[in-house]
């Protein structure tokens, strides 16, 4: 369980006539007020660790507990009631456990899958965009601050439109091109000329302090990982298991946090009498394309490392590769398709040999159906209509000269060359592959480096399009 460091006895006596408490690891605690201004704090400021949410509930709450309740049911317990009245829902928590159909056999444990697919953004940040725009509704914020390259920018976007407000989002030009898409049409106004995601959170950090108005990135509100612990309620009471071990991708690891926190509760609360072991999938490298399990300037890794030091969990190191594997594993086996940064809590079950009569269960974070671009170029192959062909044409020629630069590595290939290798495999003109050259490169897709013999543009792939690259081949094999 959750246990307080560093303060004494009456000091947290005296918190414990709320519902929370604000505090970082060490048990240095902030006003609980905090919460009723659009200061950030998101780091303690005595010892500069992550800060969370802690809840304090009574022993009138123990039925409840033991009980299925709809997500803001939950949220009635641990957040003011200014926030309940200002709640705002598309119907998110309450997604399904799903057996494994490979994983059922006492020599191999039994796997299940928590599917946070079903929220209606497609990903559990859901969960936390919820809370946060009613957050901001209770504080009567018009605007709504949010930076980050992933799921949490596009349902921001999605509950502040429900909720009739505006959602900035800060991005880098790495952001996924499905994620854009969603946060494009949900109406949130996106600025993705950042270089770099740190560079992102600290201009969204500045231009909320000058403009005024909600900050809503995940790091910097603990109000997120508060949202998320409801996964694990929903684990227990939904799904009736107690888990002996919990796979979740890591990046800035407050997720994994906040799961640990949701499973402390219910112990505390005499639900369960034993805690998982919390598994988390870590990147091995830093050059990793799968941004969203990076780790940035603002992680929650001290307490991620809490959570799986305290629960005798593992931090599990998965490469690209594995991860590639995990998604095509789990969808030609289990039907489950995934984004890649919720396939590292998969890949990293394949690495743990856990042994016989072991319940896991495996934090699916994501759908792999955030690429709606390619998706539809593929699933139109087989039609024959000539505005199919046209694109399946255009994709093709795009693909060839795309995997030519990735062929050609740092050095690039200037226009002819691309022109030569590629009209071997698929009869164009050169005009075509500068056409598609400048197009692709308007996307982001490639950069030119310079120039060569005779003047000629070098061009070399970036990794946004290392990545529609990679997702494009996993999906030939899904189709």
């Amino acid at each position: 369980m959750i246990r307080d460091k560093g303060k004494k006895s009456s000091e947290i006596d005296a918190c414990m006539d709320q519902r929370y408490s604000i505090r970082c690891w060490d048990g240095h605690q902030v006003p609980a007020g905090k919460l009723d201004s659009l200061e950030s704090f998101h780091k303690c400021p005595e010892c500069d660790k992550s800060l969370f949410i802690q809840s304090h509930f009574e022993d009138s709450n123990r039925d409840f507990f033991g009980g299925h309740h709809e997500f803001w049911d939950w949220l009635r317990l641990m957040v003011p009631a200014t926030i309940i009245n200002n709640q705002i829902t598309l119907r998110e928590g309450n997604t399904k456990l799903v057996a494994s159909i490979q994983m059922q056999e006492p020599s191999t444990g039994k796997v299940w899958f928590k599917d946070e697919s079903q929220n209606p953004t497609r990903s559990y940040r859901d969960r936390a965009a919820a809370v946060l725009v009613a957050h901001a509704r209770s504080l009567q914020c018009r605007q709504i601050f949010s930076a980050g390259d992933g799921n949490m920018a596009a349902a921001i976007s999605a509950y502040a439109a429900r909720a009739g407000l505006s959602a900035r989002i800060f991005s880098d030009k790495k952001i996924d091109i499905g994620k854009k898409a969603q946060i494009l049409t949900y109406g949130g106004i996106l600025d993705d000329s950042y270089s770099d995601i740190n560079d992102a959170i600290d201009d969204c950090l500045n231009k909320q302090f000058e403009e005024g108005g909600y900050q809503a990135t995940a790091e910097l509100n603990p109000l997120s990982m508060l949202a998320q612990k409801t996964i694990a309620y929903e684990i227990i009471t939904e799904g009736g298991i107690i888990p002996d071990e919990v796979y979740v991708p890591c990046g800035n690891g407050g997720t994994l946090f906040s799961l640990w926190q949701g499973f402390c509760d219910m112990q505390v609360m005499g639900i369960i009498d034993k805690m998982p072991r919390m598994q988390g999938a870590t990147i091995s490298s830093e050059d990793t394309r799968i941004s969203p399990l990076k780790e940035s300037k603002f992680s929650q890794r001290d307490l991620m490392e809490v959570a799986i030091n305290e629960s005798g969990g593992n931090k599990i190191e998965i490469s690209d590769d594995e991860i590639s594997n995990a998604i095509s594993t789990l969808a030609q086996n289990e039907g489950l398709f995934v984004e890649p940064a919720t396939a590292a809590a998969y890949a990293a079950l394949l690495k743990i040999n856990a042994g016989e009569d072991v319940i896991r269960v495996v934090i699916l974070t994501g759908t792999g159906l955030k690429a709606p671009s390619v998706i539809e170029a593929l699933l139109n192959k087989d039609r024959a209509t000539p505005d199919s062909l046209f694109v399946q044409n255009k994709m093709n020629l795009r693909l060839k000269i795309l995997d030519q630069l990735k062929q050609a590595g740092d050095a690039g290939l200037h226009g002819y060359k691309i022109f030569s290798y590629v009209n071997k495999e698929v009869s164009c003109s050169r005009q075509a592959i500068y056409h598609h050259l400048k197009q692709m490169e308007d996307k982001g897709f490639i950069t030119n480096i310079g120039t060569g013999e005779q003047g000629k543009k070098i061009y070399r792939l970036t990794a946004k399009g290392m990545d529609v690259l990679d997702l494009l081949s996993k999906l030939v094999e899904l189709f």
